[in-house]
């Protein structure tokens, strides 16, 4: 069961750099998904990964953000 949709817009030709950070989560891989939307408007880009998501939780994440490991196990806990 996915419990966390990431939703991350990614602006053409760039990098989602957060993908790095994301690998060392703290956090079973089986309960989030990881949605790319690449395009040149960010609120749309956002918009369309949310029409993709599964999750009960919606986490929006620039292509450059760091990810601390604990952030999805500790956002989890707070909106249960």
């Amino acid at each position: 069961m996915i419990k966390i949709s990431i939703v991350v817009p990614v602006a053409p030709g760039r990098n989602a750099e957060v993908l790095e950070s994301l690998k060392e989560a703290d956090y079973d891989r089986k309960k989030y998904e990881i949605i790319i939307e690449e395009g040149t408007n960010t609120s749309v880009n956002r918009n369309k990964g949310v029409e993709r998501a599964k999750g009960d939780i919606i986490l929006f994440l620039d292509d450059d953000a760091y990810v601390d490991k604990g952030l999805l196990k500790k956002g989890e806990e707070f909106l249960e």
